[in-house]
């Protein structure tokens, strides 16, 4: 099985949280990521994040873990660069 684990800090603490396609989500195999408690599985309150940022999941195809931009206009930063408007990373 697949897994992906995330690592981000917020406020000097450290956080992790571990996805794989089995994981009880929002929507079925895929993770999201944003402001939105209602529609994303990892929230964050930071007004920079989109309300529906970005969605992960897993591409049998390719192999990979995938990301998704959500929101063209607001790009996610990942690992100090920003993704490509729309695209798959």
């Amino acid at each position: 099985m697949e897994k992906l684990t995330l690592e981000w800090s917020l406020q000097n603490h450290l956080h992790h949280y571990t996805f794989h396609q089995a994981a009880t989500t929002k929507v079925a195999q895929k993770l999201r990521i944003g402001r939105d408690p209602a529609r994303c599985d990892i929230v964050f309150t930071d007004r920079s994040v989109s309300s529906l940022h970005v969605e992960l999941f897993f591409s049998a195809a390719l192999d990979a873990a995938l990301i998704q931009n959500l929101r063209p206009s607001n790009p996610p930063s990942l690992m100090a660069t920003s993704s490509p408007k729309g695209r798959l990373i």
